[in-house]
């Protein structure tokens, strides 16, 4: 499944890029299904068909693939619209969308992902194991045991264990949720 590309240039701003250019098209080439993705997954949960989910993931797989790939030169091309008038700082708008970013629910989610998906005692002969993350005492608890005990029917996918050792991942077979998440 391919989706459509429009570019229109009759929305309000949808970015701070959009913001700064003053054009209103810059961002929205990847939307694709997008839009679809989150409430579909909200709305199933645990029901989720897996096909369906390929589905809406391939309706924007290429339009987002080739925004990512061209990400560094449109930065760089951006500079055309800047102006002594009205400068684009790129490192400010960087910035800005940087502080959005850091929230708790980026802290208990995204951070936690992500540490919780690194070997640190096998890797590289374990020279990151207690070095990387940088956590220790209870922050370090917090993040590698108290969050994954949230939500554990999601955190079982995590790679390592909380002590960096790879472990064997889940598995969707193993554990019934209904007829539509056994599909692949």
């Amino acid at each position: 499944m391919t989706a459509s590309i429009s570019i229109t240039t009759t929305r309000r701003p949808s970015s701070n890029l959009d913001k700064a250019a003053a054009k209103t098209w810059f961002m929205t080439a990847f939307h694709g299904g997008m839009p679809r993705f989150k409430p579909y997954l909200q709305k199933e949960g645990a029901n989720f068909s897996a096909t369906e989910l390929i589905t809406i993931m391939d309706s924007f797989k290429e339009p987002l693939h080739s925004h990512l790939r061209s990400e560094p030169p449109s930065v760089v091309a951006l500079s055309k619209y800047s102006t002594p008038g009205s400068p684009i700082d790129i490192l400010g708008i960087a910035n800005s969308a940087g502080k959005k970013q850091l929230s708790l629910g980026f802290v208990f989610n995204v951070l936690s992902v992500f540490f919780l998906n690194m070997d640190t005692v096998e890797f590289e002969g374990g020279m990151w194991h207690e070095v990387f993350p940088p956590l220790k005492g209870i922050a370090k608890w917090i993040m590698f045991k108290a969050v994954p005990m949230w939500n554990p029917l999601c955190w079982r996918f995590v790679s390592c264990s909380p002590e960096g050792k790879e472990k064997q991942l889940a598995s969707w077979k193993k554990k019934k949720f209904g007829s539509k998440n056994n599909e692949t």
